[in-house]
């Protein structure tokens, strides 16, 4: 009776695994990587927007007083009698100036260490998941690793599929063929028959090396463009191309359907992030050059307007 309960626990437990592995476990790779990827996109988009709207308000004050120094600038001012005057404004706007150009460079520093923290995030991320759970789908029993229950002799084996026969095929052509013994040849004997092979147990599945994601292709997109030198991929204002084609780390499991659903899930998502990734590295970058060229413009402008007024 105890027998009994014992293989009908394990036939459960064998069919469990093979309808896991055969039907649910199939579509692994998109409910693993989904919500992660829309969690930190949607994380990307709120730490871009914080670092941008930081210094909103500081902005609009460097665009009070400049409204201010231009409108103070006039006619007035040419007299020589008000030199101090006009002295005291060139200052004033040359330090709102400096200080405008200070905050430019804060701003790209703040949203580049923004956006590497967050695709550093996220590729360390979807690298551990998939890691964790190819360990864990490793861990559950294959078909092969139960032995024969009454009844299985009534069913018929699954036919092996037509690329592992290949494989089976191409690997006994390969094997080079025992060289006879001249000795045993030469006083005719014959050369004694080799040993019947061992019957071959069920294996396991097939070994794989599957090979990591891109480590710092994402980084890479801050690197020139008037973003900050990247202490991880410059060195000396020079861009470490070895570097940038390093990949995370491979993993050594198996192969077979459902390894593979993960593993393609992992770059398919890494795809969907660094595409939104890339837009906003973009759209920050021309939003803060034009910030930049609207500032150096408006001192031309300014210097000019001085110029006239001097006489010059």
């Amino acid at each position: 009776m105890a027998r009994h309960a014992r293989q009908e626990a394990s036939r459960g437990l064998r069919t469990w695994g093979d309808e896991l592995r055969e039907e649910t476990l199939l579509g692994l790779g998109e409910k693993l990587f989904l919500e992660l990827t829309e969690r930190a996109l949607a994380e990307l988009t709120k730490s871009t927007r914080d670092a941008h709207e930081a210094t909103v308000q500081t902005w609009k004050e460097f665009g009070r007083k400049r409204a201010l120094h231009e409108q103070r600038l006039n006619p007035r001012l040419a007299d020589a009698n008000k030199e101090t005057e006009l002295q005291e404004l060139v200052e004033a706007e040359a330090q709102r100036h400096a200080d405008a150009l200070q905050t430019c460079k804060e701003d790209r520093e703040r949203m580049a260490a923004s956006l590497r923290a967050a695709c550093d995030h996220f590729v360390g991320r979807l690298t551990n998941i998939a890691e964790v759970s190819i360990r864990l789908l490793d861990l559950l029993p294959l078909h092969s690793h139960f032995g024969a229950l009454p009844g299985d002799e009534k069913v018929e084996p699954p036919r092996m599929s037509i690329k592992r026969r290949l494989r089976r095929l191409n690997a006994e052509e390969e094997k080079v063929p025992e060289a006879p013994n001249p000795k045993a040849a030469a006083k005719g004997k014959a050369e004694p028959k080799a040993a019947a092979a061992p019957e071959e147990k069920p294996s396991g599945l097939p070994e794989r090396k599957w090979i990591g994601l891109p480590k710092y292709e994402l980084r890479a997109l801050l690197c020139g463009g008037g973003w900050p030198a990247d202490p991880v991929l410059m060195e000396e204002e020079t861009i470490d191309e070895q570097k940038v084609q390093e990949l995370t780390e491979s993993m050594s499991s198996f192969r077979s359907p459902v390894h593979r659903s993960i593993v393609d899930g992992r770059l398919q998502f890494y795809e969907r992030y660094k595409k939104q990734f890339t837009a906003e590295v973009s759209r920050w970058n021309a939003e803060m050059s034009a910030r930049e060229a609207k500032e150096e413009a408006g001192e031309k402008n300014w210097q000019s307007m001085i110029r006239q007024l001097r006489g010059e």
